[in-house]
């Protein structure tokens, strides 16, 4: 075996060089020539002292070798030497020459080129792979496997990566094989509700870059298709309307519908960004002409479920769900009369609900099993709540998922109109999308609400109270010099900690978890 000979040569190789550090070879001339060099008188002139240690009487131990008669003495000659001496040498030269043969046994270990698996004298096969090209990883000093990797040191880095007492193949890919296709589409809908701003969510997403591809979503291949132009929609008042702009959030939603079904049979995730949500109209009546069985998880400060007639406010944001459920049959009204609702009332689950109509608690009444308040995220917890909805839904049904920044607290969501305390926190938000992603079954979402001109909204039906950008601006303008001066800090720290950019954020952060990121 490779290593059995590895052993007999290093063996020999120590032997063969503590004779030499004993012997002395002149290789110059015949010993006569060199004082030190003991003649027996024993033994026959001409013949010299050689290959042995001579002892203290200057006897020689070793046997007699014969001056050549070229005068080129060719074996090893024996000094006079110190014996104590003559035994540190020896053992010097044993450590020495052990120790350099270890090393170059490693080495040869380290070197030994891979051989094919049906030679059996190669035992194992070894391969390394560096942590190259990563800053991430750049200074760190993990243990693994027992083992410190010291990553930024000059003696240690670029070195494998050694998982115990054996090197194992570990392989660091930045780049990403993006397998899913996901269509992004802005609907700048907020007729569904009165306060102007909502509108411009879906611009300002694309002009922070957030639609760009990110490797921070592994597995899509983000399609930007632009914003849907309702202007060739008639939009004027119209008396006896059943609710605000119905005719008008009609027409949309019937658009939406189109653009949305067709994007569901070419894309695996379809991205809606409103927009108020007035938009789900038209984006769960495409979902589901795509996939009758979808279930909805409804995820809202507010249940939306409110037919015209019981509605308080009359905004058609909060009525898309009553339409779906066919609370009331909306393909009467004028505009309406492509919609078609199918939506199985078992196939809805809300959560974070917290501001309800008369009406929408009668009815959340008789499917309570599929409702989760405030009070339920507090004493389940989010995770239980996940797992019984998924347990619900079962492990092949598709899911839509229709997100209103409104059911986050306002605290961690300020930029937005009818607010709600006691609101979902950013990570139980962040946990549900990332919770329906895992199911494999999560092929769309709405994200509406934001609206980036407010910096902080108020309850459903006190719009009157939200606090706009524009409203800062017109109060700063009347007051005096002073006054602006003395706010102009506090303003700025306001915007700065509860502006539309936090909320932003927090929306893209849930797109991102709906679409499959993980932390680890």
């Amino acid at each position: 075996m490779k290593m059995q000979n590895t052993s007999i040569i290093k063996i020999s190789l120590v032997l063969f060089l503590m004779r030499a550090c004993v012997c002395f070879n002149p290789k110059s001339s015949c010993p006569e020539t060199y004082p030190n060099v003991i003649k027996d008188s024993s033994i026959l002139t001409g013949d010299w002292c050689c290959n042995n240690i001579i002892d203290h009487n200057g006897n020689c131990k070793g046997t007699a070798i014969p001056c050549p008669a070229d005068t080129s003495c060719t074996d090893w000659v024996v000094p006079t030497t110190n014996p104590g001496f003559q035994w540190v040498v020896l053992i010097f030269a044993f450590y020495v020459s052990y120790a350099t043969l270890t090393q170059m046994d490693k080495k040869e270990i380290l070197d030994e080129p891979i051989q094919e698996k049906n030679e059996l004298e190669e035992r194992y096969k070894y391969k390394f792979k560096h942590f190259v090209n990563s800053p991430a990883l750049s200074g760190l000093s993990p243990v693994i496997a027992g083992s410190p990797a010291i990553f930024g040191s000059p003696a240690i880095a670029g070195s494998p990566v050694v998982f115990g007492t054996e090197r194992k193949i570990f392989e660091f890919n930045q780049s990403n094989v993006k397998t899913k296709t996901a269509s992004v589409h802005g609907y700048p809908l907020a007729a569904g509700q009165k306060i102007k701003g909502v509108e411009k969510s879906s611009g300002l997403f694309r002009e922070k870059g957030y639609y760009k591809n990110s490797d921070e979503i592994p597995e899509y291949n983000i399609v930007d298709t632009g914003d849907m132009n309702f202007d060739d929609v008639e939009h004027k008042f119209r008396e006896n309307e059943p609710a605000k702009d119905c005719y008008f959030v009609g027409k949309c939603s019937e658009k939406i519908a189109a653009k949305v079904y067709k994007e569901m049979k070419t894309n695996d995730f379809v991205l809606n960004i409103g927009g108020d949500h007035s938009i789900a109209f038209g984006t769960l009546a495409g979902v589901l002409r795509a996939n009758p069985n979808t279930n909805v998880v409804w995820v809202d400060a507010h249940a939306d479920l409110n037919p015209p007639k019981y509605s308080p406010s009359g905004n058609m944001h909060g009525m898309p769900v009553a339409a779906h459920l066919n609370v009331e049959e909306f393909n009467k009204f004028p505009g309406w009369e492509w919609f078609s609702p199918i939506l199985k009332q078992k196939n809805i689950y809300f959560i974070g609900l917290r501001d309800l109509d008369p009406f929408e608690k009668s009815y959340l009444s008789t499917i309570r099993n599929q409702v989760y308040t405030r009070d339920d995220v507090i004493t389940k917890g989010i995770y239980n709540i996940m797992e019984e909805i998924k347990k619900n839904i079962g492990n092949n049904n598709p899911i839509h998922l229709s997100f209103d920044i409104d059911g986050v607290d306002p605290k961690d969501a300020p930029a937005t109109g009818t607010t709600s305390v006691g609101g979902l926190t950013a990570r139980e938000s962040l946990y549900i999308a990332k919770s329906l992603a895992e199911t494999g079954n999560l092929h769309s979402m709405d994200l509406v609400e934001i609206n980036p001109e407010i910096i902080e909204g108020a309850p459903a039906g006190q719009s009157d109270m939200v606090f706009t950008k524009s409203k800062f601006q017109k109060f700063n303008t009347n007051t005096n010099t002073n006054t602006n001066n003395n706010l102009k800090e506090e303003y700025n720290t306001f915007i700065n900690e509860k502006s539309s950019n936090k909320t932003l954020h927090l929306g893209w952060e849930i797109v991102k978890c709906a679409m499959g990121y993980k932390i680890l």
